[in-house]
């Protein structure tokens, strides 16, 4: 039932980047109906309401715990976390 909505993160749930490269993170779950999301990183800053986390360049002052919240109408906000370190 919609109560196991499991949250996918790939490639996966750690990084760690050397600052100014790309970070890609897709989230995704299998609700029904489908979900919205939205990512969240540190200081609470929005990174849209797409299922991708996509920073072109990112910096060391970004580097911290990342949220992606999971929503639809049928089941309580599900989130997980991404964690990122920046050398």
């Amino acid at each position: 039932g919609p109560d196991d909505v499991s949250i996918i993160l790939s490639p996966n749930q750690t990084f760690e980047l050397v600052q100014f490269s790309p970070l890609s993170v897709s989230c995704s779950a299998n609700c029904f109906p489908s979900c919205q999301y939205r990512w969240t990183g540190p200081g609470n800053y929005s990174y849209g309401n797409t299922g991708v986390l996509s920073v072109p360049q990112i910096r060391r002052d970004q580097a911290g715990v990342f949220t992606c919240t999971a929503m639809n109408p049928r089941i309580p906000n599900r989130s997980t976390t991404a964690n990122l370190s920046v050398t």
